[in-house]
């Protein structure tokens, strides 16, 4: 993706994000399934709410990556040790044939 297609993809995720956060903005007073929730379980949801948030900001702020391991010259010199597979004929010679009728595909 171009630069200009990801800076539009951005913009255009955050209208909508807007647009979402307007709409749930303007029905906040009316609840659409009547559900009224009880004053322990607000607080509950509050201060859980809370909770996640101070930890969340603690992740943020103490947690700091070391990337010099990846300048390394140990890791920067690894080597791959995949392994190649055979190369097989894939399918039919003619897959319109009939089932009881099956011929085997020739390997080079």
């Amino acid at each position: 993706m171009g630069k200009s297609a990801t800076n539009i993809s951005v913009v255009l995720g955050f209208i909508t994000v807007v647009f979402a956060g307007y709409y749930l903005y303007t029905q906040n007073g009316s609840t659409g399934l009547g559900v009224d929730i009880p004053e322990q379980n607000k607080e509950n949801m509050l201060r859980d709410t809370q909770i996640f948030a101070q930890r969340s900001e603690i992740l943020t702020t103490q947690i700091k990556m070391d990337t010099r391991m990846f300048k390394d010259p140990k890791f920067t010199s690894l080597r791959s040790f995949s392994t190649d597979f055979l190369k097989t004929g894939i399918g039919r010679t003619d897959p319109f044939a009939d089932t009881d009728v099956i011929m085997p595909i020739s390997q080079p």
